[in-house]
């Protein structure tokens, strides 16, 4: 849900795209606000398993925003023109009234970028960063009460982790814009820190 969100933005911002990514990304630190109250007080009320349900219901909400994505190019093409640049089964009959389209398939099935090794470097940096992402986030409230910190303090702090995503992000992106080689040091810093 994230990253579709981010790239569908990228798709309609030219100028101040960093500013606007960071916007995007302030969704973030703003559901780990949320769902670090909500939890703590959906657990206590509900316990874990009806938790997990109501969690669960709300990102099921994430399709019907899924739903509004829509591609910016016209559909001024027709299908037998796409199912012209496609050959096989895939293309008989396959794009009227679909978000998706036939010309598509070859750039989504493309594995080239892959021989850069800066990209491939990126691809598996990020890779090993979504094993680790989360483990903060589920694991220090319970690691703030072994030290005696409250069951409310130590939810909040998921929050505050929130709340510093939502505030650092906002101000990295609205720096990023100025300088594409800035862009890249920051980006890297970030990841080392995180690290």
């Amino acid at each position: 849900m994230h990253t579709t969100a981010v790239i569908v933005v990228l798709h309609y911002f030219e100028k101040k795209r960093a500013l606007a990514s960071g916007l995007i990304q302030t969704g973030v630190g703003i559901g780990i606000l949320l769902f670090g109250l909500l939890t703590r007080a959906l657990i206590d009320q509900f316990g874990w398993r009806w938790t997990l349900v109501v969690e669960g219901a709300i990102m099921l909400l994430g399709v019907l925003c899924g739903l509004t994505f829509r591609p910016l190019t016209s559909e001024s093409a027709t299908c037998e023109d796409e199912a012209s640049e496609v050959d096989g089964n895939l293309s008989k009959g396959c794009c009227k009234g679909s978000i998706f389209h036939c010309s598509m398939l070859p750039e989504v099935i493309n594995f080239s970028s892959f021989k850069n090794p800066v990209f491939a470097i990126f691809c598996f940096s990020n890779f090993l960063f979504c094993f680790s992402y989360h483990v903060p986030y589920t694991y220090i409230p319970e690691r703030a009460m072994k030290y005696g910190v409250s069951k409310t303090n130590a939810s909040f702090l998921v929050s505050i982790m929130g709340i510093a995503s939502v505030v650092s992000m906002t101000v990295a992106s609205f720096i990023a814009d100025y300088s594409e080689k800035f862009r890249f040091y920051l980006y890297g810093m970030a990841c080392t820190v995180c690290g």
